[in-house]
């Protein structure tokens, strides 16, 4: 009974679940009036704070930056929290961040009962119908107050060493464990990916229906690292993933074109795709991600940063 009343209170989201994390990300916690909101969503890319996030603020200081990223979330959890945020902020600038790599992932898991052990295939399966239980497993994981300080350290630790299989990301791992060919089907919209797609895009268009009809949405699609270079796709090989020979890492691919088919009734949204600018900085010898872990390193984040503003910018917004 506990955990079903816990359950309807996580849905309606009647308490701020996750209000320290947006206070650690949010220094001044009040918005200031004589300004616009830029509403930042997404995941631990987008709850890095010294990433592109800080060079949006820097570079738009006429707007209000309200960063309500939470890691290890998807449009499940961000849907929940995200409505009352919108409401209440209003904001003139939407960025939502998608992540190729586990977003699709995080909406639908892979089970694998031979190879993942049973407790975390009972968890994935558990937190897909009482959602409460992947709140309740990131805060049992966040071993301190601001959760946004384990993940300075984790990203600071994760180029200390060169790539070695041994070393990267646990959990990246075992994705590749669950379902090998994740990244694959994810991208390539296959093996009931495209379905995933769909019951995903309509949760997040439900969400942007509580903006206004001015406010400028940008969806972020972030690759996965294995789309910028053949160093990083055998990389990723070598860590337990899996490709095919069709395998597509050119800068037009299905997921992207979906997000663009599906939103194109919507004149408020845009689909931002850095890949090619990552691309041509893996060409130019520039690695923006992490030796051991799958996220953008700091030239990664400037790079995105730099692209978005080019964005926003050709949108009609004003950059000093």
């Amino acid at each position: 009974m506990s955990l079903a009343l816990l359950e309807l209170s996580f849905r309606g989201y009647v308490i701020n679940f996750y209000g320290y994390v947006f206070e650690g990300l949010n220094p001044s916690v009040a918005s200031n009036e004589s300004k616009e909101t830029l509403m930042l969503i997404g995941d631990s890319f987008t709850a890095y704070p010294l990433g592109y996030p800080a060079v949006l603020r820097d570079s738009l200081p006429e707007y209000y930056h309200q960063n309500i990223s939470v890691p290890g979330t998807s449009i499940r959890e961000q849907f929940l929290f995200g409505r009352n945020h919108i409401k209440q902020s209003n904001p003139k600038v939407i960025v939502y961040q998608f992540y190729v790599g586990n977003d699709l992932f995080g909406w639908d898991h892979t089970l694998n009962w031979q190879e993942v052990s049973f407790a975390r295939n009972t968890f994935w399966w558990s937190s897909e119908r009482i959602w409460v239980l992947s709140f309740l497993n990131f805060r049992l994981i966040s071993l301190v107050p601001m959760p946004t300080t384990k993940i300075l350290e984790e990203y600071k630790n994760a180029n200390s060493f060169p790539f070695s299989p041994e070393l990267y990301s646990y959990r990246d791992k075992l994705y590749f464990v669950a379902d090998s060919f994740l990244v694959e089907n994810s991208i390539s919209l296959k093996n009931g990916r495209e379905e995933d797609f769909l019951e995903y895009a309509s949760r997040l268009k439900h969400l942007l229906s509580y903006a206004s009809e001015e406010t400028d949405i940008y969806i972020l699609i972030i690759p996965h690292r294995s789309q910028v270079s053949k160093v990083n796709l055998d990389r990723m090989k070598s860590i337990g993933a899996s490709f095919s020979e069709e395998y597509l890492s050119s800068d037009d691919y299905p997921l992207k074109e979906e997000f663009e088919s599906y939103f194109s009734g919507d004149n408020r949204i845009q689909i931002l795709d850095p890949l090619p600018y990552l691309k041509k900085a893996e060409e130019a010898g520039v690695e923006t991600y992490y030796n051991n872990d799958s996220h953008l390193n700091q030239q990664g984040q400037y790079i995105l940063g730099q692209f978005i503003l080019t964005q926003i910018k050709e949108s009609g917004v004003n950059i000093r």
